[in-house]
């Protein structure tokens, strides 16, 4: 590594790894846990939820993990569909009920096939743990309720007309 690279590299590592900068920023999130494995979902939940304001990101990542009794990975391991209901009311910004649904039935499906015996495993998003159990096609297919289809490059958007302005 240049000493370039790791003089900038040294340089917002001490930035942003104080408590400082944590306690206003949704890295928040996965450091009030204690087991990697809900700090590993907590980070992964966090991310997807992580536009906007960070007070904003905060607050609604808080909610949602308040709606596992703050045991993430137990709950999406163990939950009944009964225990999905509160969920219908989470919302943050563009990411609706529904969008919690679905990730809560892929993590439902995702850790299972990862931790058969349901002792815990030492990461759920090692390269080890997720190759083998989920290929690529099972993970789009089961988080997704829509058909994967090809896409046709030339039949996307039309040709623009002979002599027709850029604009329409």
């Amino acid at each position: 590594m240049s000493s370039d690279l790791s003089t900038l590299l040294e340089y917002h590592a001490a930035l942003f790894n104080k408590k400082e900068f944590i306690e206003e920023d949704p890295i928040r999130i996965p450091h009030a846990f204690q087991l990697l494995q809900d700090i590993e979902i907590a980070a992964f939940w966090t991310a997807i939820l992580a536009w906007g304001q960070r007070k904003t990101i905060i607050n609604s990542a808080t909610r949602l993990f308040s709606l596992m009794d703050n045991s993430p990975y137990d709950f999406v391991r163990n939950h009944q569909e009964r225990d999905r209901k509160p969920f219908l009311s989470f919302k943050h910004r563009t990411f609706q009920p529904v969008d919690t649904l679905y990730f809560l039935e892929f993590f439902r499906i995702f850790i299972p096939g990862i931790i058969p015996s349901k002792r815990p495993s030492p990461s759920l998003f090692s390269r080890k743990t997720i190759m083998p159990a989920l290929p690529f096609k099972a993970f789009t297919i089961s988080f997704s309720p829509f058909p994967i289809l090809p896409i046709e490059r030339e039949n996307m958007c039309p040709p623009p007309k002979a002599g027709a302005p850029a604009n329409e």
